[in-house]
């Protein structure tokens, strides 16, 4: 095909009515939506692929960490009823409160202490600190 047979095409297509022009414009619309049609489809497939693949791997994750976690609340629930009881004070020869009930800051002279008494005033010579 050489030029003159070419311009010739485009002068013959420029006289036609416009209902061609239309035609032609609508197939080419149609061919291109279909392409990108099957472009979008293929997009969604391989997406949809990628979900079932990370939910999965999600799930088997989910089944691992549960069972860790179980397994490591048991192991912790079977060493803390295996513990034996803390002993606070000795009985017989230790009369004096567990550390939970003594002061653990200073104590003044003029206070009135509750839960000791006036007596604790009374005996501290200005302020005492821990």
């Amino acid at each position: 095909m050489d030029i003159d047979s070419a311009i010739q095409t485009v002068d013959h297509a420029a006289h036609q009515d416009d209902r061609w022009m239309f035609v032609a414009l609508l197939l080419v619309g149609m061919v291109t939506i279909y392409f990108l049609a099957r472009y979008f489809m293929g997009q969604i497939a391989e997406l949809q692929r990628e979900i079932v693949a990370v939910r999965s791997e999600f799930e088997t994750h989910l089944r691992t960490a549960n069972a860790d976690m179980v397994a490591a609340h048991t192991k912790r629930y079977v060493a803390f009823t295996s513990r034996e009881s803390v002993q606070l004070r000795h009985e017989h020869f230790n009369d004096e409160p567990t550390a939970g009930e003594e002061m653990s800051s200073c104590v003044s002279k003029t206070l009135n202490l509750f839960g000791l008494g006036k007596k604790v005033g009374d005996g501290v010579v200005h302020q005492v600190h821990e």
